[in-house]
């Protein structure tokens, strides 16, 4: 329940929305922290799967095995770049919700 009570005025349709309570942002932060931790879990997974077709192409000699070192720094690097601006968002997003 959003606590709406819409009235009409004719062509017009007007709805109050009470501000949130302490209760509802702090449930709204818990569902942002949720969502970040499902876009870790994404990324991780992505970094696994491509960790080991790295490992299946060096397997099959079609990968060196400094291209296959090379490769998975960066992967894990690009990964640490993208949980730390998830992180970020999450944090921005969090305090927004609190101050609201």
């Amino acid at each position: 329940d959003l606590g709406l009570n819409p009235q009409s005025d004719g062509n017009v349709l007007r709805i109050k929305v009470p501000r949130l309570s302490e209760e509802r942002r702090e449930e709204l932060v818990k569902l942002v922290k949720k969502r970040g931790e499902e876009a870790k879990v994404a990324l991780r997974n992505i970094r696994r799967e491509y960790k080991e077709k790295f490992d299946d192409m060096k397997d099959e000699g079609a990968l060196p095995e400094d291209d296959h070192r090379r490769l998975r720094e960066q992967l894990d690097k690009i990964t640490h770049e993208y949980t730390e601006k998830v992180n970020e968002i999450v944090e921005a997003k969090a305090q927004q919700m609190r101050t609201l």
